[in-house]
């Protein structure tokens, strides 16, 4: 998950804001993993998921928004 969070962000920041469909790609499938490993309320197990995922979502918002050039 941290690998391909990185990959994906790392990618942004890269290319100036703006993402290739791949990445967009690998963003989204990276979230539905997430949102499957993930447990209802608090669990132990849980551990870094949930911040993994508002990271997740924080990069896909800004891979969608419009670059503004």
């Amino acid at each position: 998950m941290h690998s391909r969070l990185d990959a994906c962000a790392t990618a942004y920041l890269t290319n100036l804001g703006r993402t290739e469909a791949p990445t967009r790609n690998s963003l989204a499938e990276t979230i539905r993993e997430i949102e499957r490993l993930l447990r209802p309320s608090y669990a132990p197990l849980n551990g870094c998921l949930p911040m993994g995922l508002r990271f997740a979502h924080l990069a896909a918002y800004a891979a969608a928004a419009p670059s503004g050039r």
